[in-house]
């Protein structure tokens, strides 16, 4: 079976049934590789932070006396709610072998994979992390889940956890209906009265994602299997030289937009790979929209899920039926590679408000009883949004610089300290600020920042001058761009 890499939420509670709440107030489970009742063969190893506990597990090294085909399996006893379940298998993918695992459910097995990726280095990292998906797995409370693994070369099968996502769950049986007293005399009923049709409001507008491989023309792009890195297991780039293409070849895809007229924020999903600066750009009815570089460096010089990128627009208005076209531009050995177009609404247009119909008169006419003030209400706060800074746009940089960073930030820039070259001492500090401008509550905050191989810088985040969170920026193997 592929592998996937498939990112899976947990279900949103959808019914005000009690019961259907149980089910998934459950919600996911994730077991830890490491913390399984018996590793059989497995070592338990500390992975720092490209693991979600710090730790995994892998086959034996050789010195520590394990053959070069050895196996070993880990298992645990499942402690969620009986009911079927999708399964996601988080691991490593190095580039040094081609080792295997296998999962089964009190002994039947239910997946097998090779872990099969190239130039991906020979140590774990965050950017040959994998996942293993499959979905429709019956389980009952302490079914036994088994993890097989097999060494390969000097890949040793590393597991970082197993999560388990509820996709239904056995539902208690209703309770027998309570014998009421009789009511004392009985309601009665009155004439049913035929109400006047009613239009019903339009359906939420929704997340549309048109993957690319299904573009109604291709126009000189090529369909690929890109696997578990992408959206549907696939995508488009631009012709090989060995398939006729010239360095500097372009192609354009298009197809319509099938989502209900208004504006939305589309984002596309691409890979930058290292070899090269393919160039992509995207239009609606022929009007450009928007055009950037690929312009990564260090990113090797395949599609893989170190280089996968997206680039963000927003403010687009759309109407049903539009032409939404995609065009790329090879250079060098990067072909443009594209996973999926996707359409995230902001507004949309809603149909008019039918003029008012005239009813026939009501006999007797109703009486307006007096007007009575109303005591005063307290309105309820605005809708409080996300709000997004651009680092850039902060109102004073204070000693930062702004610089471009194209595909990689969500506005293709961002702030840093100033080089050695540009006169700053290697413990230079600067302080940007800016006002927030949304509504006053309690929010959470995140801070988008890029964390390089070559040093250990530190960031802090304070509120009219409160320290809210101080960190080091302390990744190790991550490249220095």
């Amino acid at each position: 079976m592929d592998k996937e890499a498939t990112a899976m939420a947990e279900p949103e509670e959808t019914l005000d049934d009690p019961t259907v709440a149980d089910v998934f107030a459950l919600g996911t489970l994730r077991l830890e590789a490491e913390t399984f009742t018996s590793l059989g063969g497995f070592k338990a190893e500390s992975l720092g932070g490209i693991a979600s506990n710090g730790a995994g597990i892998r086959l034996p090294f050789g010195a520590e006396g394990a053959a070069p085909d050895a196996s070993a399996t880990a298992s645990t006893a499942f402690a969620g709610a009986s009911g079927t379940y999708a399964i996601s298998v988080r691991y490593f993918d190095e580039g040094d072998g081609q080792a295997g695992l296998s999962l089964a459910v009190n002994g039947a097995a239910q997946a097998s994979w090779t872990l099969d990726a190239v130039g991906m280095g020979w140590t774990p990292d965050s950017g040959n992390g994998r996942t293993y998906a499959l979905s429709g797995v019956s389980l009952n409370t302490g079914d036994t889940i088994t993890l097989t693994g097999t060494r390969d070369g000097e890949e040793y099968a590393r597991v970082d956890y197993v999560e388990f996502i509820p996709e239904s769950a056995a539902l208690p049986e209703d309770p027998p209906p309570e014998d009421l007293p009789p009511v004392d005399p009985p309601p009665i009923d009155p004439p049913p009265v035929d109400p006047p049709p009613v239009d019903l409001p339009p359906a939420d507008v929704q997340t549309l994602r048109l993957e690319a491989e299904t573009f109604t023309s291709l126009g000189g792009f090529r369909a690929e299997s890109l696997g578990g890195i992408a959206s549907n297991g696939a995508g488009i780039r631009l012709p090989f030289g060995a398939e006729g293409a010239a360095p500097n070849a372009s192609a354009t895809a298009s197809t319509a937009f099938t989502g209900a007229s208004g504006t939305y924020a589309i984002s596309v999903r691409y890979f930058d790979e290292g070899d090269g600066q393919a160039g992509l750009s995207l239009a609606v009815n022929g009007a450009a929209q928007a055009s950037w570089t690929l312009d990564a460096v260090g990113m090797g010089w395949t599609p893989d899920s170190g280089n996968g990128r997206t680039y963000a627009l927003s403010g687009v208005s759309l109407n049903t039926g539009d032409t939404i076209t995609l065009t790329g531009t090879r250079d060098g050995e990067e072909y443009a590679r594209v996973d999926y177009v996707e359409f995230i609404p902001e507004s949309a247009a809603l149909p008019e408000d039918p003029p008012p119909e005239d009813l026939p008169p009501v006999d007797p006419p109703p009486i307006d009883p007096p007007p009575v003030d109303p005591p005063p209400v307290d309105l309820p706060p605005a809708d409080v949004q996300t709000l997004r800074l651009e680092a850039e746009t902060f109102t004073s940089l204070g000693g930062f610089r702004a610089e471009s960073l194209g595909g990689i930030a969500s506005n293709g820039a961002g702030i840093r300290l100033p080089f050695g070259a540009e006169g700053a001492a290697p413990n230079a500090s600067a302080t940007a600020s800016t006002a927030f401008t949304g509504a006053s509550g309690t929010y959470a905050i995140s801070v988008r920042y890029f964390d390089e191989g070559d040093g250990q810088a530190g960031l802090s985040l304070a509120v009219n001058g409160a320290a809210q969170a101080s960190w080091t920026l302390d990744a190790v193997g991550m490249g220095w761009t």
